[in-house]
């Protein structure tokens, strides 16, 4: 009888993940108190359910749309759901478990990218897991994870639906979904980044051939979002129409005005949100290194564009804001992925070298001193504050 081997992979790694994700987005969920825009969201939250404003939102019982309404449905279906309204954790929580799949989204764009190798992806997606400003953002009800988390599982639709030939329709159909989704969730801020960059990276690097073949199915996934995208701007424009077209013109002076301006240098400082891995992200680019260590030189090209792409775009807007970082830690976590498994590779195939070890010897420097000196510093902060 022929035997059958299961690859058990990808399972095991998920399931790791998901267990970092606990640890790093829903453990004392309900211990911060909440900002200003999270308490707008917890207030039109809580009039939904009291009210029943699910299409037309409010606030103190004024109608407010000046942001997308899914989040906020989903913190009301919480409440709903967990039947304590005042519970900071239950309304916390449909973020936290976006931001989970939203590492189990990047794991399978990662798996996809480098040819099913299941290590660099595990690798990749545990390190955005502990990226700084992802666990800030899991941790709190904002539009911006919900709108990143289903832009990542767009594009791990795009590229199955680009490099596989069987049931590419049903890719592009998620495709055009979660794009849809994003756009109910905040706008379409997630196409400027990451959509817009990735694209870029992508088709430079593989080039434009697999996905002129199926332009098509990129045109009906474009048609897709657009419908699932206008289900509720329409009708709030029907009836409200001097109102939605006061918070467009707000929105669009936000962006393109100093309301929030910052130079643009202001994201140049975006290597912090690797926080731990800095030293590995440092050395990707020292690429005489590097070179001779990466087995995948195009996945390596492609998150350095994308990450390059994405920090010049974001940078050309005058309003910045520190969330809106989110976005760069998905190349960087590729690109740190990468080294963290060239390192491994050459320790364990016993050809390491003194630079080797002076990298990972940094790391593990650096990571035994945060692992050592945070519970101080909060030890300190909340009894001496």
């Amino acid at each position: 009888m022929p035997s059958y081997r299961i690859d058990i992979k990808p399972a095991a790694y998920a399931l790791i993940l998901v267990v970092i994700c606990l640890a790093t987005f829903v453990a004392h969920l309900e211990t911060v108190d909440p900002g200003l825009m999270e308490a707008r969201n917890f207030v039109t939250a809580r009039e939904m359910v009291q009210h029943g404003t699910w299409l037309i939102p409010s606030m103190d019982g004024q109608v407010r749309v000046a942001k997308p309404p899914l989040p906020t449905w989903l913190t009301a279906l919480s409440r709903i759901l967990a039947g304590d309204p005042d519970s900071m954790f239950t309304m916390r929580i449909p973020a936290a478990l976006s931001a989970i799949l939203m590492v189990l989204f990047f794991f399978g764009l990662c798996v996809e990218l480098t040819g099913r190798n299941y290590t660099v992806a595990f690798l990749s997606a545990a390190i955005l897991a502990t990226n700084v400003l992802v666990i800030q953002m899991a941790r709190t009800n904002s539009w911006d994870i919900f709108s990143q988390s289903f832009m990542v599982a767009a594009l791990l639709f795009f590229v199955r639906g680009v490099t596989r030939k069987q049931n590419a329709g049903l890719h592009f159909l998620g495709f055009g979904v979660a794009m849809g989704l994003s756009v109910l969730s905040k706008g379409p801020a997630a196409f400027y980044a990451p959509l817009f960059p990735f694209g870029i990276a992508y088709l430079w690097i593989y080039g434009f051939q697999g996905a002129w073949r199926v332009k098509g199915l990129i045109l009906g996934a474009i048609i897709v979002c657009g419908l699932i995208g206008l289900l509720w701007p329409v009708p709030v424009y029907l009836k409200y129409p001097e109102i939605a077209r006061a918070v467009y013109e707000s929105e669009v002076r936000a962006r393109m005005t100093t309301l929030h301006g910052n130079p643009w240098y202001y994201y140049l400082n975006f290597p912090y949100i690797a926080g731990l891995w800095i030293i590995l992200f440092a050395a990707a680019f020292a690429l005489p290194y590097m070179s001779r260590r990466l087995k995948n030189l195009s996945v390596y090209s492609l998150g350095a564009i994308w990450l390059i792409g994405t920090v010049v775009l974001l940078s050309v807007l005058p309003e910045k804001k520190e969330r809106y970082l989110i976005p760069i830690g998905f190349p960087m976590s590729l690109i740190i992925g990468q080294v963290a498994y060239a390192l491994m590779e050459r320790f364990r195939q016993g050809k390491d070298t003194r630079t080797d070890r002076v990298i990972l010897l940094l790391h593990s420097c650096l990571s035994a001193s945060l692992a050592a000196g945070l519970p101080l510093l909060l030890f300190f902060l909340r009894y001496t504050g």
